[in-house]
């Protein structure tokens, strides 16, 4: 048995962090480390080969504490079980069985993805039609506003004759909105 100190050592973390290492194994495995008269955890070998896993995971998947300390759990109760079958030859274990525990292991992964997925195309679908009835509102102020600018030939002209030219900003769009009359 280790101390909390030499297997924070071994996996290059700090203890506060082995401490929550040792949560979660206890959480998902149901299983209580021993601990010392001082209230110290205990680790064996094995728990130590868990706990690199789990760290091996978060670093190569990117993933958090708990879902690599989950992975790493199952991986071993997977491994323990077929390791069993293998030595009690117990016919329940055949190859077609242990495919089956590691779907399942899989799939309880894989489902909340999954239903995240579908929630994340869902409001993807509902941004997609709201983008839609903006830009047709758009599209219909645009509209008003062109009917708006389309002035009799007339009218502009009568208003040209009357108006005075305009300096700075509104110069260059009265000019602008002349050209554009001119060129109907």
């Amino acid at each position: 048995l280790k101390t909390p100190s030499q297997i924070a050592s071994d996996l290059g973390i700090k203890v506060p962090m082995l401490r929550r290492y040792a949560v979660l194994y206890e959480e998902y495995t149901g299983q209580k480390l021993p601990v010392t008269a001082r209230g110290e955890r205990l680790y064996t070998t094995e728990v130590l080969i868990t706990l690199q896993r789990a760290r091996s995971i978060m670093e190569s998947e990117k993933l958090g504490l708990e879902a690599s300390m989950r992975q790493a759990v199952r991986i071993v109760e997977i491994s323990e079980a077929s390791e069993s079958a293998i030595q009690e030859s117990d016919p329940l274990f055949t190859p077609e069985r242990l495919q089956k525990l590691f779907r399942e292991a899989i799939e309880a992964e894989i489902t909340p993805l999954r239903q995240e997925l579908v929630q994340l195309r869902s409001e993807n679908q509902a941004l997609q039609q709201m983008v839609h009835q903006l830009l047709k509102a758009q599209e219909e102020i645009y509209r008003l506003q062109i009917s708006e600018i389309n002035l009799p030939d007339n009218h502009m002209k009568k208003n040209q004759e009357t108006l005075s030219p305009r300096q700075g900003l509104r110069g260059i769009f009265d000019s602008l909105l002349r050209g554009y009359y001119n060129r109907l």
